[in-house]
């Protein structure tokens, strides 16, 4: 019996391969008169034994043997068809396919067991296992159930990306956080490269915004820095109450701060921060 993995597994062994221990192990002097006791040990028949023995049975595995060795040429050529490795089952389409020749599946496996012929399994994709590990498309039950309006601000909040064109040929991406009750903007982030860091930075953001509560209602306070010309109400939004209304006086709406904004940056009146070089 042989192990593996904490399971036990009886070693299925052929009767010819048993024959042919038994033919070594009587090949010497002390064992030659022991035919019985070894086939009984072997659980094979002693009739058999000398059958396999016989002249017309040796012929018949030479014969045997040279047949394999053709028809493995053969399945050697499947095997390397266009240079992709194959198992059993496409190696019978492709001498069906473009050799004309029909095998039986079983007679393929045989040869591939006899003659080490084995298709090697393809590896595990690492970005693959790392996606699925870290369950990046995971899909999120839906608790909103398309309730976007719960009646309280803060509670349900909306992204997206949205891409922005200036200049000839050039394009910013702003990545925005909106509150789905009070319609405000709650935080924003400006890229010149679409990546992950675009969202998490949105994110980190939203995490230093500050929330205060006053009779007037919630109050979103944000401070961006644009390089170039900004018009009022853009660095420092006005305080707003439940319904989206400014409570100060002469404050512009939210659409005249959502138009003004996606005006500046599609006029191009304004630069990236360039980038710090690494130390």
């Amino acid at each position: 019996m042989a192990r593996k993995a904490g399971e036990e597994t009886e070693i299925q062994v052929s009767t010819g391969q048993k024959f042919e221990w038994i033919q070594q192990i009587t090949n010497q002097p002390r064992f030659q008169r022991k035919v019985r006791w070894l086939c009984h040990l072997a659980e094979v028949s002693r009739s058999g034994y000398y059958t396999h023995l016989s002249e017309s049975a040796i012929c018949n595995r030479q014969n045997q043997q040279q047949q394999d060795e053709q028809v493995y040429q053969i399945l050697l050529k499947a095997y390397r068809y266009k240079r992709r490795t194959k198992g059993a089952r496409q190696i019978q389409m492709t001498l069906q396919l473009h050799f004309g020749l029909t095998y039986n599946l079983k007679r393929i496996r045989r040869l591939m067991n006899k003659f080490g012929l084995v298709c090697p399994v393809r590896r595990a994709n690492p970005l693959r296992r790392m996606a699925k590990a870290t369950q990046e498309h995971r899909t999120c039950p839906n608790t909103l159930e398309r309730k976007f309006k719960p009646g309280v601000a803060g509670q349900v909040l909306l992204t997206d990306i949205t891409y922005l064109r200036y200049g000839a040929s050039r394009r910013a991406y702003l990545s925005t956080i909106k509150d789905a009750q009070t319609n405000e903007i709650l935080d924003y982030q400006v890229s010149d490269s679409l990546g992950l860091a675009l969202a998490l930075d949105t994110l980190k953001q939203l995490k230093k915004h500050r929330h205060l509560t006053n009779e007037a209602g919630t109050i979103h306070v944000a401070k961006r820095k644009l390089l170039g010309p900004c018009p009022a109400g853009i660095l420092l939004w006005p305080f707003q109450r439940r319904d989206g209304s400014p409570s100060l006086p002469n404050a512009p709406t939210r659409e005249a701060r959502d138009q003004a904004l996606h005006d500046v940056l599609q006029s191009g009146a304004w630069a990236m921060e360039p980038k710090k070089a690494a130390a």
